[in-house]
Formats: C-alpha cells, structure tokens, sequence
C-alpha cells in the first residue's frame, strides 16, 4: 500500500468571521444577495488545515478537550484568536 495524503480539514475561524461582516455596509435588496455575501464572508474567514492520519482519539476524548479548552477560555477572559492565519 501506498502513503495515504493527510486529512484536510476546513476550519472558519468564528472570531473573524464578526469583524469581516463589520466592514460590510451594503444594503441587500434581495435575502440571495445577503446570502451570497455570507458565504463569501465564510469562506474568508476559513482555511483548510491538514490533519496528520496518526491521530487516534475516540468523540468522549474529543468533547472533553473541546470542554476543557472552552472552560479555560472563559477563565481567561480570552476569545480563541490562537488560530493562525
């Protein structure tokens, strides 16, 4: 068997994603036009990352990070603005 290619991931970065939408002034006439943008303003706040295929971890392993990453968070008084551009 051949090297399987790591896993690509989107990720939208949500604490962006705000402040994009903040610049945008527009006045849509149509609920398609607003949607239109949405997604334009998603994909600018998004990037696609590679996930090495070695990882393992089961979803109650995945939650708990998730919970405990979320609490230090809130203790911190910070917003996830690690996320590299």
């Amino acid at each position: 068997m051949g090297a399987q290619k790591p896993r690509q991931h989107k990720i939208v970065d949500w604490d962006a994603f705000p402040r994009i939408r903040k610049e945008d002034q527009t006045k849509y006439e149509t609920l398609q036009d607003l949607l239109d943008r949405l997604k334009t303003d998603v994909a600018a706040a998004s990037k696609t990352v590679e996930a090495p295929l070695n990882i393992h971890a089961d979803g109650r392993q995945t939650r708990e990070s998730d919970l405990r990453q979320e609490i230090q968070f809130k203790q911190d008084g910070a917003s996830n603005d690690s996320i590299d551009d």
